[in-house]
């Protein structure tokens, strides 16, 4: 059985949820519940009082923070939605609440607790160099982006593509 504050924890971001819950629209909790499925939710910071989490996005060039106050039943993001609640904050709620029913303390972290972070591969295929870009934790590491080019052909005239059938390519091995 979880020690009694972590416990009284657990009820307080239940407490937030129910409350972003009532202060959102259907579609807003709905994409942040897709956002918080999709592992686009990585803690940054605990302070007990106030959880900073990032909220991943693919076609963004910035991450939104989202901090959560659950001892307040309050939350803040650096977007500009027009509802009180907005998708990433929403999206961190649900994700952290799922770490936490889990028994993890932030959710999108590896084993030793540390986030993500970008990594690039290099292989080459016949007369072709593959550039991949890659979000590396330890041990493993998730392709999101796929560069191929000619060899000899500089990178600005490479043809991109996403690979959207790699998720999990392999294990990172140390240089």
């Amino acid at each position: 059985m979880p020690p009694t504050h972590d416990l009284a924890r657990l009820r307080r971001v239940r407490s937030l949820l129910a409350a972003m819950r009532a202060s959102c629209s259907a579609a807003t909790w709905s994409r942040g519940v897709q956002l918080a499925r999709s592992g686009a939710v990585v803690g940054e910071a605990d302070e007990g009082d106030e959880i900073v989490l990032r909220v991943r996005l693919k076609a963004a060039v910035a991450s939104p923070q989202v901090v959560l106050f659950p001892s307040e039943d309050e939350w803040s993001c650096d977007c500009n939605f027009r509802e009180d609640a907005c998708p990433h904050a929403c999206a961190a709620a649900i994700a952290l609440k799922q770490a936490r029913d889990d028994g993890k303390p932030m959710p999108g972290l590896d084993e030793a607790g540390k986030p993500p972070h970008v990594a690039y591969r290099l292989q080459g295929k016949g007369k072709k160099l593959l550039l991949r870009r890659v979000l590396a934790t330890e041990g493993r590491f998730s392709q999101f982006i796929l560069l191929k080019r000619r060899a000899g052909e500089p990178f600005g005239r490479g043809r991109v593509r996403r690979d959207r059938r790699a998720r999990t390519v392999g294990s990172v091995q140390p240089s």
